[in-house]
């Protein structure tokens, strides 16, 4: 994804996990945050992954579905990811 798409906008980047215990918190506060803040100018960017004790075992497209359904978020859910890693990100 080009992060230029998000110029002048203020980004909540966040890993997500459908199985963990915090998710039902997690989903319902960053859902009720993006409807509060969308029309003036915030965005968030959720990453599901899988590398903390595999709360996020199945594949991106179900990680999708299941914020987006359950929970009716309307924010990115993009690919899975492996979060710990160094890594750099142009924008």
């Amino acid at each position: 994804m080009n992060l230029k798409v998000f110029k002048g906008k203020v980004l909540l980047i966040v890993n997500v996990a459908s199985k963990c215990a915090l998710g039902n918190a997690n989903y319902t506060q960053l859902t009720q945050l993006h409807n509060r803040y969308k029309d003036k100018g915030f965005e968030i960017l959720a990453f599901p992954c899988n590398q903390f004790l595999n709360k996020e075992p199945g594949t991106s497209q179900e990680a999708e579905a299941f914020a987006c359904e359950r929970y009716k978020a309307t924010f990115p859910i993009l690919g899975k990811e492996n979060v710990n890693t160094t890594s750099s990100v142009a924008v």
